[in-house]
């Protein structure tokens, strides 16, 4: 499970006990909060790759890498 803030998982994690059953915290193997680091962090889900930039930018903060490298790219072209 993925979530924005410790907030949103927990949250996340209610809805999921509510749905099925509840999930006892002492059954979670693996509990960690993880700050994405902007045009860095990656990715993968459905066979494709994204980079993190953030929730001001997409919905869910993920962005298609191809369409990274091409803002990229052409930022760096306007620069030049």
């Amino acid at each position: 499970m993925e979530a924005p803030s410790r907030f949103i998982a927990d949250e996340m994690l209610f809805s999921l006990g509510e749905r099925t059953s509840p999930v006892p915290m002492e059954r979670l193997i693996d509990v960690r909060v993880e700050s994405p680091v902007v045009g860095v962090s990656k990715t993968k889900r459905f066979g494709k790759t994204y980079i993190w930039v953030g929730c001001q930018i997409t919905d869910n903060g993920w962005l298609d890498e191809e369409k990274f490298n091409e803002i990229s790219i052409k930022s760096n072209d306007d620069l030049l």
